[in-house]
């Protein structure tokens, strides 16, 4: 039997006139950075990056929702599948020991971008990933790593 999720009602979040980050990648800005595209989504090199873990990717639908709850079942099974793609590669390039994939809903969920996407970070022991302060990766490195990634999606 199918949830019914139909009493569920989403509380916006995003203030008037929002304008979308995603939603300007996904129409053709900083088309570098991308590392992969299908019909419903997009995945591209994180602009915020921990040092000794670089190279975090977010992975989002072209079309706009502000969370979970809002994304319908074909593009979220889309993100899920593009993930797990992305985080393979992104192994064999990065030679991390591991991905942590996380994804944020609602400010309290910790959610500050109101359009729905998965984090992919690439983690090694010890890393000090919590500890770590976020840094900006410049548009020409964030390239970079996105040929790369890219090239491991195509092998």
């Amino acid at each position: 039997m199918k949830p019914d999720y139909s009493g569920v009602m989403p509380v916006k979040h995003e203030p008037l006139n929002y304008q979308c980050p995603f939603c300007r990648i996904s129409n053709g800005a900083e088309a570098e950075c991308i590392v992969a595209n299908d019909l419903f989504c997009y995945a591209v090199i994180s602009l915020g990056q921990k040092p000794g873990n670089p190279v975090s990717v977010l992975v989002a639908p072209h079309q706009h929702y502000e969370n979970l709850y809002e994304v319908p079942d074909a593009p979220l099974a889309a993100t899920a599948l593009m993930a797990k793609r992305v985080a393979v590669a992104m192994r064999q390039v990065l030679g991390c020991e591991g991905i942590t994939v996380a994804q944020h809903n609602e400010s309290a969920g910790g959610q500050d971008v109101w359009h729905y996407h998965v984090h992919l970070h690439p983690r090694h022991e010890g890393d000090g990933f919590a500890e770590a302060k976020w840094m900006n990766m410049p548009l020409e490195e964030r390239a970079r790593y996105a040929t790369r990634i890219r090239a491991a999606l195509d092998s």
